[in-house]
């Protein structure tokens, strides 16, 4: 497929009208099909037809000097669809030089113009540099911690290969200030992601994908509560609601019209659809190591795609407004913390059967692992769950560590363990997550 429209390439304005209108129908029903089908059952056909439709009625559209702005930002828009609802499946390369292509010229013009406006409101709003790390005594508080559990283990230096494959793959700890910025004397080891201080500017995210993007996004506190949902929402009306300097949430844009429920982007390929971002981040070599199942969880296999490594990212605000809730993944993990604070409480697989997952019943082994997500809410316990959940109390509390991660911490988790994150602090917080 020819990504840039020739002149005249299928003649009269109503054979670009017809393919127009084909493209359409075809991307409906693809659409409809992947709506009516569990996604993990939906045939690759349908995908792939969904991303082929897009772009095919991307480029039937023709672009021209006279076209407003808006109608390129609904195909941008169409594109990132393309990337969220189907992987932009064997059109991942197309589309993105697509979307540049459409960012050029005057719409790109126009979106620095946008961010100029931005700029000039800052003055009222405070600058990037307002975001800081919490004083040494308060951290040692938080670290300290009022709930009486066991900390994470944080060690000195990075474990070499060797040492990580032969133990220390085995059990979680932490790397203080290891994608920081790298220092001979207090961090000689550090991995120095430009992420860390880039990513803290609307106005360089912003410049670095593009103006009119969109991103899904999850709102309420937990996705276990009943009010919880999803939906699609401008990239930058998202950035605002987590706490960067704002001009307001877009008011044409119901999706932003919303109730104190807190909206965050969770676990999610983000980096996939916005590449640009990838310069900013290093993988640890950790993650290239190939390591064998770990003792506590001898059913691992890594991911299934070709480089077996999965990178997501979570992106929200911070005051304890969302709460991941006690569950398991089946991978290694490396999860970096970029910007902002988490609380994260951690137990080991072997306290399964005590943890009351969803639908599960402490005395039927099989039910219990028949979820990875448990009702237990660990960050805020009370009296009256002791009586809830009694093989909690008796079973797990002795076994669980919690620590709070600060930016440029990393911490590495062994598959199976079980884990929960609160966002800390006042400001908003990214993190990645590296499965392998």
């Amino acid at each position: 497929m020819s990504l840039i429209p020739r002149d005249n390439a299928l003649g009269s304005s109503a054979e670009h009208d017809e393919a127009s209108l084909a493209f359409r129908a075809l991307r409906k029903l693809a659409h409809r099909k992947i709506q009516s089908l569990p996604f993990d059952t939906v045939g690759g056909q349908w995908l792939r037809l969904y991303v082929d439709a897009t772009v095919g009625l991307v480029l039937t559209e023709t672009i021209t000097p006279k076209e407003d702005y808006h109608r390129v930002s609904q195909r941008i828009k169409a594109l990132d669809m393309a990337i969220i609802i189907a992987g932009a499946t064997g059109r991942e390369d197309q589309i993105q030089l697509l979307i540049r292509v459409l960012q050029d010229g005057r719409f790109r013009q126009a979106s620095k113009d946008i961010q100029k406006e931005i700029q000039q409101e800052k003055s009222s709003q405070g600058s990037p540099s307002a975001y800081g790390r919490p004083s040494k005594r308060q951290c040692m508080l938080d670290h300290a911690g009022a709930s009486g559990r066991q900390p994470i283990p944080c060690l000195e230096k990075p474990p070499t290969m060797t040492q990580f494959i032969a133990h220390e793959r085995n059990k979680p700890f932490i790397l203080r200030r290891y994608i920081a910025e790298s220092d001979e004397i207090s961090n000689p080891y550090g991995l120095s992601w430009p992420a860390v201080d880039q990513w803290k500017s609307m106005d360089y995210l912003l410049g670095l994908v593009g103006e009119d993007r969109v991103v899904p996004v999850e709102i309420g506190s937990s996705y276990t509560d009943a009010a919880w949902t999803q939906t699609i929402v401008p990239f930058r009306a998202f950035l605002e609601s987590v706490g960067y300097g704002r001009l307001g949430c877009q008011a044409d844009d119901p999706a932003t019209q919303r109730t104190d429920a807190p909206m965050y982007l969770a676990q999610y390929s983000l980096l996939k659809q916005f590449p640009e971002l990838e310069r900013d981040i290093v993988m640890p070599d950790y993650v290239y190591s190939a390591p064998p199942a770990p003792d506590c969880f001898p059913g691992y296999k890594p991911p299934g795609n070709e480089e077996e490594l999965v990178i997501n990212v979570w992106v929200g605000s911070g005051q304890g407004k969302v709460t991941s809730p006690p569950h398991t993944d089946p991978y290694y993990n490396c999860y970096a913390q970029v910007l902002g604070r988490k609380r994260v409480w951690l137990a080991p697989p072997s306290i399964g059967p005590y943890m009351y997952a969803h639908g599960g019943c402490p005395n039927d082994e099989a039910e219990v692992y028949a979820t990875n997500t448990s009702q237990v809410p660990v960050f805020e316990l009370s009296s009256s769950d002791r009586t809830k959940y009694p093989h909690f109390f008796e079973q797990v509390e002795a076994e669980c560590m919690e620590e709070i991660l600060e930016p440029g911490d990393m911490l590495f988790m062994p598959p199976g363990w079980w884990h929960a994150m609160r966002g800390e602090g006042t400001t908003f917080a990214w993190s990645v997550s590296m499965w392998f």
